[in-house]
């Protein structure tokens, strides 16, 4: 393994690393990985359909409103109505009944009331709720079985994720309804786990987290946030059902739905104070949190949140591996798309092992792979600037700035070859440079062409050319390469009407110094030519070549004939037509052409 690659496993590793020290106590990152969990949660819970054994006899805001006037509000109901809701079970012929309300005391207001629930409760295996400070008052465990009501919450979330099996020793009231229900054994034992320990019933293992909680795999779709996910039956009409005259087969029709169910009674209406915040919903009743893990329970179906630093190994090896892909892959278009798959395979396996019953960290995946792709990025982004910058001193004096941008932008194309381009190629000569050079001295001849070829330059670069070669005292440039340039025409002609005025002010300055005067002709041509890098393996210029090419240095020449100095063909007259003053000169026949050529002068005024 090379150097790169090396640099870019270890990066993947360190970062992984860091994300895991961060995860160990940092709110922000369980935040967001309770985030992740409760969607992926609530998209699955839509395609698994809760047990249809399991049925919730609601006491919402339309029992509570119907009820109002003969038992006033639900927190005062004689148990009187909860034996009756048992005696109409009885006969409908439910398996199990369980209350998700707490009878911690008498009601000394109705005894009879509760001497009649205590004599329900014999009738029919039934589970009561219960604190596990606070048991069932005495008179009132005659029933099946008792079960806690606490509900677990969840570390650094709002949401409830888990549920409580065991408090104080006392079962929970879905793990004491599902014993009566399948007729498991009391008895339980804990067995350590690598997610935290199981809870062996019998031959039934459940497993659960490191304090005895059981991760609730959610179940049910919701048409709303407010409705609940199981078969709901509004428990006045238990009453109704068993207090008022009904024809026999809209009763018998009533009570089929609860043959042989599991039914749990709980409070379900807003102002009773049991809604709790779930992946499901905000307000999700308590009772419905019970159908979940019962429903569990019932089907030996559970959630299992590994243990995230036995997952942390294998996420640092994903990431060891995209860094080894980042640091061999050049384009950093192509890094980015690679590092997005990544994401999306890592999200994608994660789901599947939701699907399947086991959690893993999915921002502790996300937040490592991400890391180590910017991690990788700013690394190469430093290397690059340190390497521009080098490029740029060593090379920034004898290449124009556009060919080296072009090469640093582009650095596979830094060989030979090349592409055809429409392309507005110039030509710029002095008039008798070789009688200027023999009346003057050499170093002063050397002092004014570097004077005046700077100038050219300048001027040239300023309008977007590109710098193609000098050839003795001509200049070369051409426009739309390597950068791309739609108003090339317009801007070379306006670059050669810019080198004619700034000759004249040279020209005047040296004549008044003595020097020499000097006049420059001008050739310009529009059209297809091939540019790249043309040379020899070992040597090589960026350049243009083509017939478009060898117009424009004929009709520099053609200024000698015409007494002008700008010339310009036909082709980069109909580009430019109205923008500059030009005047029809001829139709010549340059050579290497077998067609005649129509040329115009363009005019400085």
């Amino acid at each position: 393994m090379n150097r790169k690659l090396f640099r870019g496993a270890l990066a993947g590793i360190l970062c992984t690393l860091a994300v895991a020290a961060i995860s160990i106590r940092n709110e922000t990152y369980f935040g967001t990985e309770w985030l992740l969990r409760d969607f992926t949660s609530e998209h699955l819970a839509a395609r698994r359909p809760p047990d249809p054994r399991i049925v919730i006899a609601a006491i919402g805001e339309k029992t509570t409103r119907l009820l109002a006037e003969a038992y006033g509000r639900p927190q005062s109901y004689s148990r009187e109505l909860y034996a009756i809701a048992i005696e109409e079970l009885r006969r409908a012929g439910a398996s199990v009944v369980a209350f998700d309300i707490l009878f911690a005391e008498e009601n000394l207001n109705d005894p009879e009331g509760d001497r009649h629930f205590a004599a329900a409760l014999l009738t029919m295996p039934t589970v009561l709720g219960a604190d596990a400070r606070a048991l069932p008052h005495p008179m009132f465990r005659t029933a099946g079985g008792i079960g806690t009501m606490g509900i677990a919450s969840s570390e650094l979330s709002a949401n409830v994720h888990s549920y409580l099996l065991l408090d104080r020793g006392t079962p929970s009231l879905a793990l004491q309804t599902w014993r009566l229900a399948t007729s498991a054994p009391r008895e339980a034992s804990w067995r350590p786990a690598l997610n935290g320990g199981d809870l062996r019933v019998g031959r039934h293992t459940i497993p659960t987290d490191g304090q005895g909680n059981l991760t609730i795999r959610w179940r049910g779709a919701k048409r709303s946030r407010t409705e609940l996910s199981y078969k709901v039956v509004d428990f006045e009409k238990l009453i109704i059902a068993a207090t008022a005259d009904q024809p026999p087969e809209k009763l018998r029709a009533f009570e089929e739905q609860f043959h042989n169910k599991i039914v749990l009674i709980g409070f379900t209406a807003a102002g009773l104070l049991d809604l709790r915040a779930t992946p499901l919903s905000p307000t999700s009743a308590g009772v419905e949190i019970h159908a979940n893990a019962l429903d569990n329970l019932m089907n030996g179906d559970f959630d299992v949140v590994v243990n995230r630093w036995l997952v942390f190994p294998a996420i640092a090896l994903l990431a060891a591996l995209l860094g080894l892909a980042l640091e061999s892959i050049r384009r950093q278009v192509a890094a980015g798309v690679t590092a997005i798959a990544f994401i999306v395979a890592a999200l994608a396996i994660i789901y599947a092992s939701a699907h399947a019953g086991w959690i893993l960290p999915a921002f502790g995946t996300i937040a490592s792979l991400a890391l180590t792709y910017v991690v990788i990025t700013v690394i190469n982004f430093v290397a690059e600037q340190r390497q521009t910058a080098v490029l740029r001193t060593t090379f920034g004096r004898y290449v124009s700035p556009q060919i080296l941008d072009h090469i640093l932008a582009h650095p596979e194309r830094v060989q030979l070859g090349g592409e055809r381009r429409d392309l507005t190629i110039l030509f710029s000569d002095i008039r008798g440079f070789t009688s200027i050079s023999e009346a003057s001295e050499p170093e002063q001849v050397v002092e004014m062409l570097n004077e005046y070829l700077t100038r050219m330059v300048e001027i040239l670069l300023d309008h977007g050319g590109t710098l193609d070669k000098f050839i003795g005292d001509a200049v070369m440039g051409f426009w739309n390469a390597p950068a791309a340039d739609p108003d090339h025409p317009h801007h070379a002609v306006a670059c050669a009407i810019e080198m004619i005025r700034e000759t004249a002010r040279i020209r005047e300055r040296w004549t008044a110094e003595g020097k020499a005067a000097i006049r420059i002709g001008i050739g310009i041509n529009t059209g297809e030519a091939v540019v790249g890098n043309i040379g020899a393996e070992k040597v090589f210029g960026y350049t243009v070549i083509g017939d478009a090419v060898n117009l424009a240095s004929r009709l520099e020449g053609k200024n000698k004939d015409y007494g002008t100095e700008i010339i310009i063909s036909q082709f980069t007259q109909e580009r430019i037509a109205g923008a500059f003053e030009t005047v029809y000169l001829d139709e010549v026949k340059v050579k290497g052409k077998e067609k005649a050529v129509k040329i115009y002068e363009v005019r400085c005024q």
